[in-house]
């Protein structure tokens, strides 16, 4: 056994290769304090904050490690393809581009090596099913290629450019850089994932404008298509012609104000003064008329002002109307009512519709973008009158039952009440 072992050993350069291994892993010293170079690696990704600078950060990292003069790292994009994103001290031309079906990243995603060229030069046999002909041009400048795997993908890869003393990778190498190619692939795919993010948040406000922008159209062409279903009737009534003038009027502004608001990017803050509610109630009865079932108003007091914004105050109030109609059968009933305790002014939407049960006002009710009206609703309706009614120092509350009917309650401070602040 002991001869057949010697002949093993003499004749075969694997098993050579194999003991050496072994014998250095257990009974001599490690090169590398893979403690110091792993807390040191964490440190320092912890302080970047670009990818930019994560890439250039990979490459120094891993030349660092074996005295690479520098290298190139080549990431991968949306078409699964990868194209070389940094490069430091590279030293000759690398291929700007790299398709996903190149040999080199087939033979990279199917055995998890790092490519050596050195070893390759010295015995290409070990790399006899991969075609390198791609590479061989800058293989006398290239030392390796280290892939960067993250769930069980190659999502970029490193070439370092040949050391300051040219050498072959050995076992203790090898481990040192797969061990530190998989921290470096996990801050990459982090580094990705806020980015990702980051697009996602700039669309989520871009559709949040088109939502805003969508609901306030929706209300002006619902006031315009109401004068037009009532001007065949009323046309010859005074006071008819006055209010469709007056709505026109307040029509032309809303969509001069949208304008602006794409135009120049921003919204000119409106005007705050003292908003009679009888008068902005009266107005929305008038509005919602066309409805069904018809709203009822009902005036406890005989003057209520609050401090606000008219146009907002009657849009939002004009909206939670229209929602009470639209839960409300046409043989039920929707009242709209004001009163006053001496501190606050109180109104109440009431309608005897379908009702909402308390998880969903809990969970949804005040949710934006959330709305049980499919494509016909923006979903913002109610979050919008929160809102703003909450910016006015005011409160909201909402007491419903399934099956029997809601109660939309808003309290707002009364302006002629003595040391009440206002903005």
């Amino acid at each position: 056994m002991a001869i057949l072992l010697l002949l093993i050993f003499l004749f075969s350069g694997k098993f050579r290769a194999q003991a050496r291994v072994f014998f250095n892993k257990h009974f001599f010293q490690y090169s590398y304090d893979y403690r110091e170079e792993w807390l040191k690696l964490s440190t320092t990704l912890c302080q970047l904050s670009s990818l930019q600078q994560l890439s250039g950060f990979i490459i120094k990292t891993m030349a660092d490690l074996v005295d690479s003069t520098g290298g190139g790292l080549w990431l991968k994009n949306e078409q699964g393809d990868y194209y070389l994103a940094e490069d430091c001290n590279l030293g000759f031309q690398g291929l700007q581009t790299v398709q996903s079906d190149d040999p080199v990243i087939q033979f990279l995603r199917h055995r998890h090596w790092i490519i050596d060229f050195v070893e390759y030069r010295h015995a290409p046999k070990t790399y006899a099913e991969i075609d390198l002909s791609k590479w061989r041009a800058i293989s006398e400048k290239a030392w390796m290629i280290i892939p960067l795997f993250h769930q069980n993908d190659i999502q970029a890869f490193i070439v370092l450019s040949t050391g300051r003393v040219p050498r072959r990778l050995n076992w203790e190498d090898r481990d040192l850089l797969n061990t530190v190619a998989m921290q470096l692939s996990n801050a990459l795919a982090l580094s990705h994932a806020s980015q990702e993010l980051y697009r996602s948040r700039q669309f989520e406000a871009y559709n949040r404008l088109s939502a805003y922008l969508v609901h306030d159209l929706k209300n002006l062409v619902a006031q315009i298509t109401l004068i037009v279903n009532n001007a065949e009737t009323y046309k010859h009534d005074p006071e008819f012609i006055e209010d469709s003038l007056e709505t026109l009027q307040n029509v032309s502004k809303k969509l001069q104000r949208l304008v602006d608001q794409l135009t120049k990017g921003r919204v000119a803050k409106a005007s705050r003064s003292e908003i009679d509610l009888i008068k902005v109630i009266t107005d929305i009865a008038i509005q919602q008329a066309g409805n069904h079932p018809p709203l009822k108003t009902l005036f406890q007091v005989d003057e209520c002002r609050v401090h606000g914004e008219k146009q907002k105050m009657t849009a939002i109030l004009s909206h939670l109307v229209q929602n009470a109609q639209e839960a409300t059968a046409d043989d039920g009933q929707v009242r709209l009512e004001l009163n006053s305790d001496g501190q606050q002014a109180i109104i109440k939407i009431i309608d005897t519709g379908s009702g909402m049960d308390s998880k969903f006002i809990a969970e949804r009710l005040f949710k934006p973008f959330d709305t049980t009206k499919g494509n016909a609703g923006m979903g913002i309706g109610v979050y919008e009158a929160r809102d703003y009614i909450l910016k006015q120092s005011g409160q909201i509350s909402v007491d419903s039952t399934p099956g029997q009917g809601t109660q939309f309650t808003i309290s707002l401070p009364l302006s002629n009440v003595k040391g009440q602040y206002f903005e």
